[in-house]
């Protein structure tokens, strides 16, 4: 059975397995060290999965591998607390794949939680305009987009005397 089907049946350990012995056969495997950071991810070892996402980049991958890679890597940092190397991960993933609905997203999620939230409408718009773009596609970015855009309003309120 396939690491992938593993994966997808939820047999985390046993993709594990068959993504190392992939990179036992061919350690250049860009896409089995993407799959060996899903996993240890997905079990909670995040800082192993930072290690492997950082190895699958090492070996140079295509681009539409590499967009996956910085956006994995940017969701672990962002798990983890690294907001900066999130947002450096996340930008690199968007400048790769201009479209990516969810790098979009964490960036605004990001720029929220710093405080910048002019910045985060921003991310909030551009990831409304593309899923305008897709129609069907979850509306999940118009949903930040409005509690963004409440907080600003909250945040521009005078304050009222008790």
């Amino acid at each position: 059975m396939s690491a992938d089907r593993r994966y997808s049946l939820g047999d985390v350990f046993g993709a594990v397995e068959e993504y190392k012995l992939a990179l036992l056969a061919d350690a250049g495997n860009v896409m089995a060290w993407n799959s060996l950071g899903v996993c240890m991810a997905a079990l909670g070892r995040r800082h192993e999965a930072r290690r492997h996402f950082l190895e699958a980049l090492r070996h140079k991958p295509e681009p539409a591998a590499a967009e996956q890679i910085y956006y994995n890597l940017g969701t672990v940092c962002q798990g983890l607390g690294e907001r900066r190397a999130a947002t450096r991960y996340y930008r690199q993933c968007v400048k790769l794949a201009p479209e990516h609905l969810y790098a979009h997203i964490r960036l605004g999620q990001l720029c929220e939680q710093g405080g910048r939230r002019a910045e985060a409408r921003r991310c909030y718009e551009r990831a409304a305009a593309i899923e305008d773009a897709h129609p069907g596609a979850p509306s999940l970015a118009r949903r930040y987009l409005a509690r963004v855009a409440v907080r600003q309003r909250r945040a521009a309120r005078p304050a009222t005397a008790a």
